[in-house]
């Protein structure tokens, strides 16, 4: 697809990936491999009103086979987002929610204090 300002990026259908997960993220970090499409890797961004993956040319790392015309793609998922840490996250700093036990007994190393001025920024207080 044309760049317009999400390099980097492609785009997947609603649903798409349904027979692997039963959430529907918004964001996946993906390595596509396939003859027909070479090498790509970036992230793909959930979207409306699209049946097909959608793949920009600045996600190409290697080209399309010279001599294989088979028209196949395995995808790897690396990431998904939010993930179960963003989620908890957000209800650790949700003033209603509660994050899980596992999660708040967890060991961690402070936010930066760019992230915490980026947050405060937001609205979230400061505690």
């Amino acid at each position: 697809i044309k760049e317009e300002g999400h390099e980097g990026c492609g785009f997947y259908p609603e649903g798409f990936f349904n027979d692997w997960s039963r959430k529907n993220y918004d964001a996946m970090q993906v390595r596509i491999l396939g003859p027909k499409i070479g090498l790509t890797k970036g992230m793909l961004l959930r979207k409306r009103g699209i049946t097909r993956i959608q793949l920009p040319e600045s996600m190409r790392k290697a080209p399309p086979s010279r001599t294989c015309d088979e028209r196949w793609a395995a995808v790897v998922i690396k990431n998904v987002y939010p993930s179960e840490e963003n989620n908890q996250l957000g209800r650790h700093l949700d003033p209603e929610g509660t994050p899980a036990k596992s999660w708040r007994e967890k060991v961690r190393k402070p936010l930066s204090s760019m992230y915490q001025r980026m947050l405060i920024g937001y609205g979230v207080k400061e505690s």
